[in-house]
């Protein structure tokens, strides 16, 4: 794969589902970390939280498949969260790709129309 395509991935998962993202209105007390690779999420609660993130997973596998990219050439994929913030770091063939955004919105009205099910599911 090349580096372009990496940071798009990077980028959005980054941003993927941003308006969705239960961690807008939630503080995560506990890390929260996903391994896209083996799809595991290590957090206390099987909540929307986790469900949220176990779509992320889904997503980047399908993406990376996608654009012709083999999982195994992979030596990290992981999605860390801890109060607001989420980080994503790829580690590909040697090469570190990192993103992170911050969401914290005042209120439930900042929501968009889309249901996170649509969002996931949305096709130009």
């Amino acid at each position: 794969m090349k580096s372009s395509q990496l940071k798009g991935v990077v980028n959005d998962l980054v941003h993927l589902g941003e308006d969705f993202n239960p961690i807008v209105y939630a503080f995560i007390q506990n890390k929260l970390e996903t391994d896209l690779i083996d799809g595991t999420i290590i957090y206390p609660e099987q909540d929307d939280v986790w469900k949220f993130y176990k779509d992320k997973i889904k997503w980047f596998k399908e993406r990376i498949l996608s654009l012709k990219g083999k999982l195994e050439d992979f030596e990290e994929a992981k999605i860390r969260v801890f109060g607001h913030e989420e980080k994503v770091r790829l580690k590909y063939k040697g090469k570190i790709f990192e993103g992170r955004i911050v969401l914290n919105k005042k209120s439930p009205s900042d929501y968009s129309s889309y249901s996170i099910e649509e969002w996931f599911n949305w096709k130009d």
